[in-house]
């Protein structure tokens, strides 16, 4: 993958993670607190993605595509 790849990666997933917490405001004002604090985890979930994303780190559900990730 190259730099511009993980540029837009990181854009999406910060969008995403704004989306969210538009959401989340939302729910949190209709006093839906268990639905908010769900909102928050994937807000910070996005967020921390992006920021992996920064280093060229880009992670799936469960695994981790990296080249600090060395085989063996």
């Amino acid at each position: 993958m190259d730099r511009e790849y993980y540029v837009d990666l990181v854009k999406l997933r910060l969008e995403r993670a704004k989306e969210i917490l538009e959401d989340l405001q939302e729910l949190f004002a209709r006093g839906s607190f268990k639905s908010a604090n769900n909102r928050a985890f994937y807000a910070v979930e996005k967020s921390i993605k992006a920021l992996l994303a920064t280093r060229e780190i880009e992670v799936a559900t469960h695994t981790v595509k990296s080249k600090l990730v060395k085989a063996g």
